[in-house]
């Protein structure tokens, strides 16, 4: 119920979920949100895994083009996206009507559950940008009930 604009930490996340957010092009901080990235993205010993980042998006975005999976929907279907996601993370079944886009939804829902995840939104839809803080929220439970 805030009007705020958040601050991510990219750097920190093990898995990137954008859904129609160009976060390394057009969206937020995108230098600050681009360090961050790219601290995730390099292997060292002090960071042995790679982040990865997971885009759906409806025209190639710079942060597209950088994701290691990238899944093509229209933004009309940002929310349902969102919703079918926060759906799958509390273990139930998708149906959004394509098959392509349920088992992309499922795959990124255990990819979150495996933990430090981090979803991100580009729709200007509050309802969209309030499931995708519950997302968040929900991520925040399975990294703190795995400890």
């Amino acid at each position: 119920g805030k009007r705020a604009l958040p601050m991510y930490h990219f750097d920190k996340a093990q898995t990137i979920v954008s859904i129609g957010a160009d976060f390394l092009g057009t969206w937020g901080s995108s230098s600050l949100n681009t360090k961050q990235y790219s601290k995730g993205r390099k292997v060292s010993a002090k960071n042995p895994k790679m982040s990865k980042h997971i885009q759906f998006e409806g025209v190639m975005s710079l942060s597209g083009m950088n994701s290691d999976e990238r899944y093509v929907c229209r933004p009309s279907e940002f929310g349902r996206i969102a919703a079918a996601l926060m759906t799958a993370l509390d273990g139930g079944a998708t149906n959004l009507g394509d098959a392509y886009l349920d088992k992309a939804v499922k795959d990124t829902a255990k990819a979150l559950q495996a933990g430090n995840g981090l979803v991100v939104s580009g729709s200007n839809d509050e309802n969209v940008q309030t499931v995708v803080n519950a997302i968040n929220s929900k991520i925040i439970f399975f990294i703190l009930s795995s400890y």
